[in-house]
């Protein structure tokens, strides 16, 4: 045997065991030795290669060339290389035997690459690709003998490269696409030119039932009887079975599907397909499909693996387009609704002006009547009584005004008359008004205004309101220095500045100054009130004149506004000019403005009183004098010390001078506010557990859960009560004392049952104990008491961690940090043992840290498996990741980064070096809440982490590598094994644009719902001493009839104007979702009567005929008594002014099976069926002529749907037509019947009235009290007054009341800490409280009776309710 042919190897032993004698070539020992050589070349090469021989071309291969034959091996071995044995087949031969040929004839080699071969080797025609080079092997003589074939296959790579083209393709047309029909007809187009690998595809996408797929689209000629519009999913019959790859991907046998599927075509071969494989469309976090692909596959490929994969990838970059369309689509569908809520509100802005307006000038209209004596001589004191109800109703025109002003600017429908005007003589006298003000703040005011060369065309209204808002808005931020007003003329033009001293802009927010509703956050200045539209109005009245404005500030320095006014009128309408008029006195104009601006100078502050023993002493910061006076009132009353600070700054300095038991700070305040003020208290170990409670304006669920994950240790809203306040001041007092006390027994407790070694040690290395836990003995084999005689810890680390965790720990000191480590230590045994090290330095009052403390853990078995899961290979194709527009993540199942992919890279600025092997949630934006916490703390940690074997989607923010935020839209789907996760990918799309256009929207309606709750709290305010003046005037002045029926109209409009403030108070809690409900068994019957008798003026007013019907037996139902009334009394209300007078209202109630039925039918104007559609919508009114409109703001029939469904029902609008009559149905579930004898109402009998009793009126509205006050001494009460809480408590000790009449907003300590310390003090439970209130809420109610009040009264004050209660009241001696 020849000594190339000896050795191992499957081809060496064929040849050896082969007849050669057969063959040309003979017996292997009379082989030409250049024959014997390149044969022993070739079966010693691990390279796939054959030998041709002779001019037969007798083949000889090796056994790396045994896959590339397939099924041909072993026949071919012997065989003529161009025969059917080996690569004879048409197909082939054509592309192969003039190379050979070519070889053998001329002696030259020649190669091809990734050269197309059709295949015979494994049953049928297969496309293949080979790159292999042909070499002639010359004999001894010379000549060519045979020759030598050197082959590599690159069928994969070249079906793989062609294959990663359809996915680019694929990616790139599907994410330029924001329609579904266009998603689904970019992706079938790419797949239609896919058709060496698809030869025909079909997209079915499911309808919402999953019970029917219709055909979006298909690839490839597809015949009818293949492609049917519709299939019933789970048909026997259809012609696809889709059901069968609900779960996952399913090869299907064309020729079992009918004999139709013969005509499939077979891409660019002559061959009709044989398979198609049915993948599911399948949106992230889904259960079921959306739909399903069927893609055909090529009848010249083998379905393996990765042709599956391939398929799938396109399927899922199918799934992936789609889902990016619907969230496209919501995102902007959210937007169009954002849009249209912020139309109606502007819409509504308008409407809510006209409504005010209206029974303002009602009553401003007989108030000047009385005031000139008209009607009657009229005392001093009753001329003040009136003085105070014009300046109160002027006060709340001033706000109505600006609200119409702004919408009719905003709306285009300003009627403006430009008039040539003396500017300068009218801005002189516009700023003049202004000079009590800025002398009594200690400001000086400059008024630089010389005549111009000519009259300005000016509407001289609108430039009052323009030069008025910017002097009010430079007295609000200036506190030294002044303020100078210049009006020069320029080139052309009119130049009015108005420059001041004050605390000046930040730059970043010069752009949005003239915004509406815009406020600069944190900007220090007299008062934190305004609605945000007065820079606003500006800019609309400077544009209305065909003006510019500008702004130049610097802060800490000041602001100049600047206004350009035109010379002439060839800017200006012509329609709209007009003569000049006669001067006229701006101080109406102005007197709004000023005394607005002199409430804002500040109140003299009250001393100081001395703690009662037993109480805290309290650090309340608030920026609103009123406030601090109110709060700190009822914190003085309560016995505690009470210091008091203005800002967060202030706050700081005050603690570090003497800490407090306890901070009562507010949350919006100018400079550092309450939320910063938290950050600074719980940074420094001093202070870190110093009880803080937040007060905030801001309401709702989610308000509190914020401020209390800031740090807080609770959270109250305003307006709340004195009784809540000093109950929840007393409450975390106890709490700290009570900590503080048994912190030891706690500490024990904790270190006993904590999984880990507790210890204190020494801030620098080598970490000397003064204190350690007995668990460090499994940690380290020695015992607590061991480190606590002086072992140290850094000589157990391991020597190659030790500088790395001195480093870290240094650093974290260094920076006033946490830190978290992980490394090596050495077993007393000898072991190394891996721990979690978890701790922080406790630093001393200079800031030097003299302490670390934290837990050490054992985390070696964790770490065991994390090296063992090094060695999981797992599977994952690159090709959807690095082309996809997602950035794209691979973690393991702890959630550490181990891939990401070049989009990931561009996406956030992030390289795979850096987050390798960090938890991916570390990327998580601060602001998001658990972003500091990673213990299952965060959405994107559980998509990571959690326990489930189901993908999930959210949306979170990341941060780029330049610090800034990046929104994105997460989707995870789990890597398992054996059904556990070990790992996760997790794909994030972008949502910059999508977030900013939203965030625009959501900003806009947020300025819009605060201001809603500002202005109607603002309206309440000035009704109170209007009410109790109309009160007086009619109880002590002798008026004939004229001015008796103007006290009445007085009356009637000052109530219309109290239910449209009572209505604009719920419409931001409306559009929230965030009223609550105090649900009690209610008897249905009681609520109608109830309602009748509160909507009874009006019925009488409008001459209406009422029938009412109800049940014998009682109706009940679990709900909130206030707000079903409400409801009621709505409905009564609506249709009683949609009623022409004299007409008829039927109310009824019955049961209708497990319901009750309200129904409230009137024969009013009926509805139109198109508005029947919209009855409901907020701020939607049907159309009134102006002889039936009868006012409203357009929220109570919206109202009225929101209050019946919380209570789990439903409402009904019927109506024929216009003229024909309107019905409202409510349905609200009925209560079980009580089992339980209901308790029988108390018959005790009520005080014995007396003649004269001795009262405390305190209120801070100086009208308010002195309108009361007098009012009650009508009555024969003594009566002795107060303005603020402190004087409050003084004049009870002092004057022993029986009653107290406490208005809640009083400046510094509110009527709710007034009167828990009034209930705390010596006379506590003799007072009777009464609480006089804007905010009538039930909530509000509640909060007053938890302050320790005995009756609430809502502003304006129902002064008959009012002497009812009184009355009823024991006098001094009688308790």
């Amino acid at each position: 045997m020849e000594e190339g042919l000896t050795g191992g190897g499957e081809m060496r032993a064929r040849i050896r065991a082969f007849d050669w004698t057969r063959t040309p070539l003979g017996p292997p020992e009379l082989w030409p030795q250049s024959l014997k050589t390149a044969v022993s070349i070739c079966l010693d090469s691990r390279f796939p290669m054959i030998v041709r021989w002779g001019e037969e071309l007798i083949a000889l291969y090796n056994d790396a060339y045994i896959p590339i034959l397939g099924r041909k091996h072993p026949g071919a071995l012997g065989s003529p290389g161009l025969s059917r044995a080996l690569w004879g087949d048409p197909e082939t031969r054509a592309i192969i035997e003039p190379m050979l040929r070519g070889v053998l004839a001329r002696g030259e080699a020649t190669w091809s690459n990734d050269q197309l071969i059709i295949f015979q080797r494994n049953g049928f025609a297969e496309e293949a690709y080979l790159t292999f080079s042909y070499s002639p092997i010359r004999v001894e003589s010379g000549a060519v003998g045979g020759v030598f074939t050197a082959v590599s296959e690159t069928t994969q790579k070249v079906l793989g490269e062609r294959r990663l083209r359809v996915l680019r393709e694929l990616s790139a047309r599907t994410s330029a696409e924001t329609t579904l029909p266009g998603t689904y007809a970019a992706a079938l187009s790419v797949l239609g030119s896919a058709a060496h690998d698809v030869p025909f595809c079909l997209l079915y996408m499911l309808d919402t039932a999953v019970t029917t797929a219709t055909l979006a689209g298909l690839g490839g000629a597809v015949p009818n009887e293949a492609a049917p519009r519709h299939i019933a999913v789970h048909a026997l019959e259809a012609p696809w079975p889709l059901t069968r790859a609900w779960n996952g991907a399913e090869e299907v046998e064309l020729a079992r599907l009918g004999p139709w599927a013969s005509t499939l075509p077979g891409g660019p071969w002559p061959e009709s397909a044989r398979q198609a494989l049915l993948l599911p469309i399948r949106l992230t976090g889904e259960k079921n499909p959306s739909g399903f692909l069927v893609a055909g596959t090529s009848p010249r490929l083998p379905l393996d693996d990765t042709y599956r994969g391939f398929l799938a990838q396109l399927a899922d970059h199918i799934s992936h387009a789609i889902a990016r369309v619907h969230a496209y689509e919501e995102e902007r569908r959210r937007s169009e609704a954002l849009a249209e809520l912020d139309r109606a509100k502007t819409v509504f802005f308008s409407n809510v002006s006209h409504e005010f307006r209206t029974p303002l000038t009602l009553m401003l209209g007989p108030l000047e009547e009385l005031r000139s004596g008209v009607l009657g001589s009229l005392t001093p004191s009753q001329h003040a009584r009136l003085d105070t109800l014009h300046r109160n109703a002027l006060r709340l025109l001033k706000l109505v005004n600006s609200l119409l002003d702004f919408s009719r600017l905003e709306a285009g429908r300003v009627q403006a008359r430009f008039v040539p005007t003396d500017l300068s003589e009218l801005t002189r006298g516009l700023a003049s008004a202004f000079r009590s003000a800025t002398e009594q703040a200690g400001l000086t005011l400059t008024i630089d205004c010389p005549p111009l060369p000519e009259p300005l065309y000016v509407d001289r209204d609108s430039w009052e309101k323009l030069v008025l808002n910017l002097l009010s808005n430079a007295f609000k931020f200036t506190f030294e220095g002044g303020i100078t007003v210049r009006l020069l003329p320029g080139d052309g033009r009119a130049v009015l500045e108005v420059e001041d001293t004050g605390t000046g802009i930040p730059a970043e927010a010069l752009p949005h100054l003239f915004e509406r509703f815009y406020r600069v956050e944190g900007a220090r200045s007299r008062t934190q009130e305004g609605s945000g539209i007065g820079l606003a109005l500006v800019q609309e009245l400077v544009k209305l004149h065909g003006g510019t404005l500008s702004v130049a500030s610097t802060p800490g320095q000041g602001t100049r506004f600047t206004v350009m006014l035109p010379i002439g009128h060839a800017h200006l309408p012509a329609e709209r000019l007009g003569e000049a008029l006669a001067p006229r006195a701006s101080d109406a104009s102005a007197a709004p403005f000023v005394d607005e601006a002199l409430r804002g100078l500040p109140r003299q502050q009250t001393p100081r009183s001395e703690a009662t023993a037993g109480q805290g002493h309290i650090l309340l910061v608030d920026d609103t004098p009123d406030m601090r006076e109110y709060v700190s009132g009822l914190l003085l009353g309560a016995g505690h010390i009470v210091e008091t600070v203005t800002d967060g700054l202030q706050a700081l300095a005050a603690v570090r001078e003497r800490r407090p038991d306890l901070i009562l700070t507010d949350a919006m305040m100018p400079g550092l506010d309450g939320f910063g003020l938290l950050r600074e208290l719980r940074a420094s170990e001093r202070t870190r557990t110093l009880p803080v409670i937040l007060l905030s304006a801001r309401a709702g669920e989610e308000s509190r859960v914020e401020g209390l994950s800031q740090g807080a240790d609770d959270y109250l809203e305003k307006p709340f009560s004195a009784r809540e306040l000093l109950t929840r001041v007393r409450t975390q007092l106890e709490l700290s004392r009570l900590r503080a006390t048994l912190k030891s027994e706690k500490f024990r407790s904790f270190i006993l049952n904590v999984p880990g070694a507790v210890y204190e040690c020494e801030p620098e290395s080598p970490w000397r104990f003064s204190f350690m836990s007995e668990p460090v003995r499994a940690l380290t084999g020695h015992s607590a008491s061991e480190f606590l005689a002086g072992l140290s810890w850094a000589p157990l680390i391991h020597p190659e961690d030790l500088p790395s965790v001195e480093t870290r720990i240094a650093q974290a000191v260094e920076q006033h940090e946490p830190y978290e480590l992980e490394y090596r230590v050495r077993h007393a045994e000898g072991t190394s043992r891996w721990v979690l090290e978890i701790g922080r330095a406790v630093y001393d009052e200079a800031g030097q840290a003299y302490c670390l403390e934290g837990i050490i853990f054992d985390i070696t078995e964790r770490k065991a498996a994390e090296e063992a899961l090094q060695h999981y290979q797992r599977q994952l194709t690159r090709t959807l990741a690095e082309n996809t527009t997602s950035a794209l993540y691979m973690t393991d199942g702890e959630g550490r980064c181990t891939y990401m992919n070049p989009a990931a890279e561009r996406m956030t600025g992030h390289v795979f070096a850096d987050v390798q092997g960090q938890r991916l949630h570390d990327l998580i934006h601060p602001s998001q809440p658990g972003a500091a916490v990673c213990a299952g703390a965060c959405a994107l940690e559980r998509l990571l982490t959690g326990p489930g074997t189901r993908g999930g989607a959210h949306e979170d923010l990341f941060v780029r590598a330049s610090g800034t935020a990046l929104p994105v839209a997460l989707a995870a789907s789990p890597l398992l094994r054996e059904g556990q996760r070990v790992g996760t990918v997790l794909e994030a799309r972008d949502l910059t644009e999508q977030k900013r256009a939203e965030a625009a929207l959501q900003e806009a309606q947020r300025r819009k719902d605060e201001f809603l709750a500002m202005l109607a709290h603002e309206l309440r305010n000035p009704m109170a001493p209007i009410h109790a003046a109309l009160k007086l005037l009619a109880a002590r002045t002798a008026l004939d009839d004229k001015g008796r029926h103007a006290i009445e109209i007085i009356e009637r409009q000052t109530t219309n104007l109290a239910r449209l403030v009572d209505d604009l108070l719920d419409v931001s809690r409306i559009t929230r979702g965030h009223i609550e409900l105090r649900k009690t068994l209610v008897e249905l019957p009681a609520i109608i009567e109830s309602a009748l008798q509160s909507a009874q003026p009006l019925l009488d007013e409008r001459r209406h005929e009422v029938s009412v019907t109800l049940p014998r037996k009682p109706l009940r139902t679990f709900g909130d008594a206030i707000r079903l009334e409400q409801i009621v009394v709505n409905l009564l209300t609506n249709a009683a002014k949609y009623t022409e007078p004299g007409g008829t209202l039927r109310v009824g109630l019955e049961r209708a099976g497990t319901d009750a039925e309200v129904r409230v039918k009137d024969t009013g104007i009926g509805i139109s069926p198109e508005m029947l559609g919209r009855v409901f919508n907020l701020f939607e009114q049907a159309e009134r002529p102006l002889d039936r409109s009868q006012g409203g703001l357009g929220i109570g029939l919206t109202m009225v749907k929101n209050l019946v469904e919380m209570h789990g029902g439903t409402i009904e609008a019927r109506s024929e037509g216009l003229g024909q009559g309107s019905e409202f149905i409510v349905r609200l579930p009925l209560a079980e019947e009580p089992t339980a004898p209901r308790p029988s109402p108390d018959t005790r009998a009520d005080p014995p009235p007396s003649s004269a009793r001795h009262i405390l009126v305190v209120d801070d509205n100086l009208d308010a009290a002195d309108t009361l006050a007098e009012l009650l001494q009508t009555w024969e009460h003594t009566v002795w007054q107060a303005h603020d809480g402190l004087a409050a408590l003084q004049a009870v000790e002092e004057h022993r009341p029986d009653i107290v009449l406490l208005d809640i907003g009083l400046p510094g300590m509110d009527g709710y800490e007034v009167a828990r310390r009034l209930r705390a003090g010596p006379l506590g439970q003799q007072l009777t409280l009464v609480a006089l209130t804007g905010y009538g809420q039930a909530s509000d109610r509640h909060r007053a009776l938890e302050a320790g009040f005995d009756q609430h009264f809502v502003k304006p004050v129902d002064i008959d309710g009012l002497q009812k209660f009184i009355e009823q009241q024991p006098a001094r001696g009688a308790r």
